[in-house]
């Protein structure tokens, strides 16, 4: 009867140790089942996420698609800005050299018939090396008016575009130096390497147009 006892006792704790172990491969499976539910949680938040990518990215070639296709019709549809006949571009300005002896205001009359002024070596920078000699007609020796003058106060030079001069000149040794009280105009002297000389505005000289590129004239009739 005891060792029956004993038996029965030890198919007891047999059975409690089964039903534990039961126990906790149930946890361990709900766990399990836990971390796959997480899983494929973020399996699906990865997956709209790559959705959302992708339809941002599709949406971003069409943009740049269409923005080429604008930018395209731009170059196409426009023409580059041209000079007029006879000027060659310098920096981006048309610049012409005229060899008809005029006086300073009837060659700044004729550079507005280009639809231009006479010159403003201003926007050539600090080194005079543009020469009139470089687009057409004006030979050695010969000087050609720009757009400078004081006129209007003795001393005080600005464009024919109403600018002040301001900090870059060019003038030749000792000029300018109004002599005899009547030199207001100033001429681009080719001799010396470009450089500027005040002289009488009524003085017949060559002279020197710049007009912006693209531009509306209105060629003078020859």
């Amino acid at each position: 009867m005891s060792t029956t006892v004993d038996a029965l006792k030890r198919d007891q704790d047999d059975i409690r140790q089964l039903f534990t172990t039961v126990d906790a491969l149930k946890r361990d499976q709900d766990d399990m089942s836990t971390t796959v539910d997480a899983f494929k949680y973020d399996r699906d938040e990865m997956t709209n996420t790559v959705d959302a990518l992708k339809r941002d990215l599709d949406s971003e070639r069409s943009r740049t698609a269409a923005l080429e296709q604008r930018l395209d019709a731009m170059i196409n549809t426009k023409s580059p800005a041209s000079c007029p006949k006879r000027y060659a571009v310098f920096r981006g300005i048309c610049y012409d050299a005229f060899d008809t002896p005029k006086n300073f205001s009837d060659a700044a009359a004729a550079c507005g018939e280009d639809g231009g002024t006479l010159a403003m070596p201003e926007t050539l920078g600090p080194t005079p090396s543009w020469s009139p000699t470089d687009t057409n007609t004006v030979s050695d020796g010969e000087s050609s008016w720009i757009g400078l003058h004081d006129r209007r106060e003795e001393g005080s030079f600005e464009w024919v575009d109403g600018s002040a001069l301001g900090t870059y000149n060019n003038w030749g040794p000792g000029e300018p130096n109004n002599s005899g009280g009547k030199e207001d105009c100033i001429s681009y002297c080719v001799p010396w390497t470009g450089t500027w000389n005040d002289a009488p505005c009524d003085s017949l000289l060559h002279y020197i147009c710049q007009v912006v590129p693209g531009t509306s004239y209105n060629p003078p009739i020859s």
